[in-house]
């Protein structure tokens, strides 16, 4: 079992404010491993505002359509020609610039917005790609793996719904 636990540090602090911090400090407990005892400190605070914030952050990127698709040609080495196309994923954060998915890609998974990044990523994928790729990419997202293994899925029948949508275009 993981123990996360706060002490009064400041005055005035109430019961409430002790029972938030020590569940922040749980939270980092069970996020390092198992069988862990983490004291609640700044750090804790620190990196709980953080992860507050890049969730925020990452609701109002999936409305405003920052969360977008890159496209890394696969060439057949034989011929030189380009086989297929890997979709790389990317934040086009408003603050911070462009983000790679390792700046973001565990707060989506903790925070629950790994199935809605990779519709998002299905759907701006197929939207970018002429009828032709399309299968390509579907291929591609269905199932996607990055470096730190966090992995997506889209359900099969919803990305064949959207690659008929898109093909019907």
């Amino acid at each position: 079992a993981s123990v996360g636990f706060a002490t009064n540090t400041e005055a005035g602090m109430s019961a409430g404010d002790l029972l938030r911090d020590a569940d922040a400090a749980m939270y980092r407990a069970k996020a390092g491993g198992r069988d862990r005892v983490e004291r609640f400190t700044d750090d804790v605070r620190s990196e709980s505002i953080a992860t507050l914030q890049t969730t925020a952050d990452l609701r109002r990127a999936l409305v405003g359509n920052q969360i977008v698709p890159y496209f890394q040609p696969i060439v057949d080495l034989k011929t030189g020609v380009i086989a297929k196309f890997e979709v790389l994923i990317r934040w086009q954060h408003p603050e911070r610039g462009l983000l790679g998915p390792e700046d973001f890609l565990p707060t989506a998974e903790a925070s629950g917005l790994m199935n809605e990044i990779g519709q998002r990523m299905l759907s701006d994928a197929l939207a970018q790609q002429s009828t032709d790729g399309a299968l390509v990419v579907v291929e591609a997202a269905q199932r996607v793996e990055f470096e730190d293994a966090a992995v997506f899925r889209v359900d099969a029948v919803e990305a064949l719904e959207l690659v008929v949508e898109f093909v019907g275009k």
